[in-house]
């Protein structure tokens, strides 16, 4: 269990790097000074912010280790996550954080190291909740994959840019005209941390 010193401490860590940057001012920002999260900060966060509803990774240098600790222990509550640019998340990682997280409604997995395999477990665990999906930039799907995503019933926006060929899309378009491939909403991340005492 996370204690109160520690909790503090990550409170004072950053409230001094929120008044250094501006730029992570709205909530959880990179804990060195070339902005990324090291494993004790992805460790502290999990620990002590239970009621979490959404993660952004805005680095490309999560280790392999902080990834798997990260897609272990999210809270079951969130909703938003952007692992965008991470390419050491891959299809196993995908399996356990759709399997685990109910309530996710906007997933960034763009720049990612996923297949289709992640589609598949997408289908087969976040049918019903997820409304974004952005998976540009994974160039390892297949177009007969991204046709089974007809079968989420709540998706309405989904970014494949740099995925398929342009005729490729325009199939796409075709069979799913219920969603918008022109762009994914920007989505803001509430981290309202909610600390264990």
């Amino acid at each position: 269990m996370t204690t109160k010193k520690t909790i503090n401490q990550f409170q004072a860590r950053t409230t001094q790097k929120t008044q250094k940057n501006p730029m992570y001012k709205d909530g959880l920002e990179p804990d060195n000074e070339y902005g990324y999260l090291d494993f004790e900060t992805i460790q502290t966060i999990m620990g002590c912010c239970p009621e979490l509803t959404g993660f952004t990774s805005l680095n490309n240098n999560l280790s392999k280790t902080s990834i798997n600790y990260l897609v272990n222990r999210l809270p079951p509550k969130i909703e938003i996550l952007f692992l965008g640019g991470l390419e050491h998340v891959k299809d196993d990682h995908v399996k356990i954080l759709v399997s685990r997280l109910k309530k996710l409604k906007n997933l960034d997995l763009s720049g990612t190291g996923i297949t289709g395999k992640s589609l598949a477990s997408i289908i087969e665990y976040a049918k019903e909740n997820l409304v974004t999906l952005n998976i540009a930039h994974t160039s390892k799907i297949k177009l007969s994959k991204f046709l089974e995503l007809e079968s989420l019933t709540n998706l309405k926006y989904l970014c494949c840019d740099g995925c398929l060929k342009s005729g490729e899309i325009e199939i796409l378009e075709k069979k799913l005209p219920n969603l918008s491939f022109q762009s994914v909403p920007s989505v803001p991340c509430s981290m309202k941390m909610k600390f264990k005492t």
